[in-house]
C-alpha cells in the first residue's frame, strides 16, 4: 500500500471513491476469486454425504474428527507434518477406508500392528506417489477448510495437537449446536461438518461475528492491492487535474 498525504487520504475516503472500487470490473473479478467453487461444491457434498468417496480406484469415507485424532496419535505424517512416506498412504488410506474408526474394535489386534493391516492400500488407489499424496491433502485440507472462516490468530510456537483435550472440545461443541450426542459427532459426523458447527458457535459467541469471513490467498490478495493502488493512482489524478483546470479559469 502506497503512502498518502492526508488531503490525498481525504479524497479517498469520500463515497465517490468507494463507488469507484465497488463498481470496478476488474475488482468484482479479484472478489469473486475468493470463492473456491470447486473447494465449496466438495465441502458441500461431504456435509450432504452426497460426494463420490473414493480416491483413485479404493472407495473410503470422509475423515471425521475421531479418525483425523487417531491418524494423529498413529504419528501420521498428515496430520503431523513432515515429508511423506510410503506408509503415510498406506494407513491414511486404511484408517478413510473404515465405514466407522470403532470397527477396529471388531477387528482386534493391536495398534503396532495397523501398519501391517495397511499394506497395499496405496498400491489399490492405482495412483502414482505423488498424484496421490495431493488427493489426500485435498481430502485433509477439505475437512478443514470451515476454519478458514475464522478471524487471523497470532502463529501458534508449538505445532498443534489433536489430542483428546481437542477431540472432546470440538465435538462437545459441535454436538451442543446440533443436539447430538458426543459420541455420534465424534465416530459419525464428517470432520467437515464438526469444523463447521464450530465456527458457527465461535461467530455466534465472538464479539466481533463481521471478522468471520473467507480471506484471499496471498497471490490474489496482492493483485486485489495492486488493483485498488491503480485506481487510487487514476482517481487522485483525475482530482489533481480538475482542481488545476480549475485554478486556471
Amino acid at each position: 500500500m502506497m503512502r498518502r498525504t492526508p488531503e490525498e487520504l481525504r479524497l479517498l475516503a469520500t463515497p465517490e471513491f468507494s463507488r469507484l472500487l465497488a463498481t470496478d470490473p476488474e475488482l468484482i473479478r479479484l472478489e469473486a476469486e475468493k470463492y473456491d467453487k470447486n473447494g465449496e461444491t466438495r465441502l458441500l457434498l461431504e456435509l450432504m454425504g452426497l460426494g463420490d468417496f473414493r480416491i483413485g480406484k479404493l472407495p473410503i469415507r470422509p475423515l471425521t474428527a475421531a479418525k483425523w485424532a487417531f491418524l494423529w496419535m498413529l504419528e501420521n505424517r498428515y496430520a503431523t507434518g513432515g515429508e511423506i512416506r510410503v506408509i503415510d498412504n498406506d494407513v491414511a488410506l486404511y484408517v478413510l477406508s473404515l465405514y466407522d474408526l470403532r470397527d477396529l474394535r471388531r477387528e482386534g489386534g493391536a495398534l503396532w500392528e495397523i501398519p501391517g493391516r495397511a499394506s497395499g492400500y496405496a498400491d489399490a488407489t492405482g495412483l502414482e506417489f505423488r498424484e496421490l499424496c495431493r488427493e489426500l491433502v485435498c481430502w485433509r485440507d477439505s475437512a478443514f477448510r470451515p476454519l478458514e472462516l475464522m478471524p487471523p490468530a497470532e502463529q501458534a510456537e508449538e505445532s498443534p495437537r489433536f489430542d483428546a483435550q481437542w477431540l472432546t472440545r470440538i465435538c462437545a461443541i459441535a454436538a451442543h449446536e446440533c443436539n447430538e450426542t458426543l459420541e455420534r459427532v465424534m465416530f459419525e459426523r464428517t470432520l467437515s461438518t464438526v469444523c463447521c458447527l464450530f465456527v458457527n458457535y465461535a461467530q455466534r459467541q465472538s464479539a466481533e461475528p463481521h471478522r468471520f469471513r473467507r480471506r484471499p490467498n496471498e497471490k490474489l490478495a496482492a493483485k486485489i492491492s495492486a488493483r485498488i493502488d491503480q485506481l487510487s493512482e487514476e482517481f487522485l489524478s483525475d482530482k489533481s487535474d480538475q482542481s488545476n483546470r480549475s485554478d486556471n479559469q
